[in-house]
């Protein structure tokens, strides 16, 4: 309607226009008086109901703003968020909503708006003009700018907003729309829980779907000895897949609340440049959902069960370590039984024989000589019985005395030279101090027990060949040796052969009698001297035992 009224007034301007362009004449020729009024009236009548059209028009406008205005001032009042109108060059507060004045506790909106953006920000960054600048840009170039901010109240009260700015047009100019939204609460919450991961004593690793680390915790840490690299992916961790977990990573990204058996870990065999730690841990994943019910993070807890773990296996090596004792103190009853009553039944057997009326003086002697060797042996035996209760209960005391070594040995290799000769073997010794440094501070009897021992070994458990024994000097300690050609020791029996009750092969009845203490008391006696003692040996062709002690020179050297 509106278009075809300015359609006529344009033909009736355009009629009115050329008549007055007419001359006199020519205005006479072609219109008459009465045509001339018609045209007038019409042009009249046309004029004056386009300006009553245009009042019409002027107020349906003028109507409309304020209508616009109603509403745009009910939504900005109404909204639940705080909104500002800014200055889009200087960032001056214009215009507040309700929401606003109550949020930063102003009563007076003119107040407020007399405040700039710096006077109601607790920000430690600052809103100075050139950060307005900075913010109010990002908003222009990305249509809009959101970031959290700190908020001060009237009374000085600070609180956490998000903050929302975006450019819009007001009453035809450009603006910016500030949108606060207080998140004091959910700041309140975010730090609860991060101090809750962060203090948190176990292991915590949150991860997303590819099993890529988002976020580990100071224990984490502390556990494994390094951080996750980021592109290492828990998923495809062959520790866990090596160790059977494939099915329970599955079913972890299910989204079920998964928990782990024991499971050992390392993360240097991850990678050689991280640390060597390796750990026993106990582990539940279980899922964080996203709106739509889908899994969008993972969050898995470490237990450090090292401890634990050792002490188990050490529990099963102790237990393992008890039967086999149980197990060497049958076989060392058995043996003693048969150690015992084999000298025992010597005596008693040859004693009964002496009784005879009938012996020669050279029979007599040979019982005689029999029922001593059977009494030495019975008395070696009871003796060791002794010294390893005296040593297990504490009672063994050392006597320190002046000791000739080189002495000892000699006399040590005369006593047992007539034995090695009649089972065909050669026996040799070696002494490597003169007479006048070959005297030292140490218990002569420990001393004596335990070289003794070594060679009575090396000749029982040596058939044919070479015993050889003597020492070297070697900074403050005097290294000795007793070497063999013998049997030699099987290589996990090393260790064991100095442990009570255990010889190397306690199932050999024949030819290896004794108690089975010998090895445990010269150890016992060489760490009371403050040495140690140790054995190298091959089977089937012999051993070379090694044991220290501190040289103490009770003499002195020229």
């Amino acid at each position: 309607m509106e278009k075809d009224n300015k359609t006529e007034a344009a033909i009736l301007r355009k009629k009115a226009e050329d008549l007055l362009k007419l001359e006199p004449s020519e205005t006479d020729s072609k219109f008459s008086h009465a045509e001339m009024r018609e045209l007038i009236r019409e042009f009249a009548v046309c004029q004056i109901g386009l300006e009553s059209e245009n009042k019409e028009l002027l107020l349906a406008k003028e109507q409309a703003e304020t209508e616009r205005e109603r509403t745009y001032r009910e939504i900005f009042d109404a909204s639940n968020d705080t909104l500002f109108v800014q200055d889009i060059v200087t960032g001056a507060i214009l215009d507040v909503n309700k929401t606003g004045l109550k949020m930063y506790g102003y009563s007076d909106k003119q107040e407020l708006l007399k405040c700039s953006i710096e006077n109601i920000s607790a920000s430690e960054e600052g809103y100075n003009e050139e950060k307005i600048k900075e913010m109010n840009q990002k908003a222009i170039d990305s249509d809009y700018n959101l970031f959290e901010w700190r908020a001060k109240k009237k009374d000085g009260n600070v609180f956490w907003v998000q903050v929302s700015l975006k450019k819009v047009k007001i009453g035809g100019k450009n603006r910016i729309l500030t949108s606060v939204h207080d998140i004091t609460e959910q700041k309140s919450a975010e730090g609860i829980l991060q101090d809750i991961i962060e203090k948190n004593p176990m292991s915590i690793q949150i991860v997303d779907t590819e099993g890529f680390t988002l976020k580990v915790n100071p224990a984490h840490t502390a556990l494994f000895g390094s951080v996750p690299p980021p592109d290492f992916s828990i998923f495809n961790d062959f520790q866990l897949k090596q160790q059977g977990f494939g099915e329970l990573i599955e079913r972890i990204k299910n989204g079920e609340i998964v928990h782990f058996p024991d499971a050992y870990y390392n993360a240097h065999d991850l990678n050689p440049e991280l640390p060597d730690v390796p750990v026993w841990i106990l582990t539940v994943v279980f899922p964080l959902f996203d709106n739509y019910g889908k899994p969008e993070r993972f969050v898995f807890m470490h237990k450090n069960i090292t401890d634990r773990k050792l002490g188990e296996q050490e529990l099963i090596i102790a237990k393992e370590h008890a039967e086999e004792c149980d197990r060497l103190k049958s076989a060392f009853l058995a043996n003693m039984s048969h150690e015992i009553r084999t000298p025992m039944n010597g005596i008693l057997g040859f004693t009964d024989l002496l009784k005879g009326h009938n012996l020669t003086g050279e029979e007599q002697n040979k019982y005689i000589g029999i029922i001593e060797k059977s009494g030495a042996r019975l008395l070696n035996i009871i003796n060791d019985i002794i010294d390893i209760s005296k040593i297990e209960s504490g009672q063994m005391e050392v006597s320190i005395t002046e000791t000739n070594i080189n002495g000892q040995i000699e006399y040590i290799y005369a006593f047992f030279k007539s034995e090695a000769e009649a089972k065909g073997m050669q026996i040799n010794f070696q002494n490597t101090l003169p007479l006048n440094e070959a005297f030292i501070k140490t218990d002569r009897e420990k001393f004596y027990s335990i070289l003794t021992n070594l060679v009575k070994n090396a000749i029982k458990y040596t058939m044919s060949g070479t015993v050889e024994f003597g020492y070297n000097l070697k900074n403050n300690y005097l290294e000795f040796f007793v070497k063999d050609t013998g049997i030699g020791i099987a290589k996990d029996r090393l260790k064991a052969i100095f442990e009570r009750f255990v010889q190397a092969d306690i199932a050999d009845r024949q030819a290896l009698q004794g108690s089975g203490l010998g090895l445990a008391i010269a150890k016992a006696y060489i760490e009371m001297l403050g040495g140690t003692i140790w054995v190298e040996s091959e089977e089937g062709i012999g051993s070379m035992f090694y044991f220290t002690i501190p040289y103490i020179p009770s003499r002195q050297v020229h």
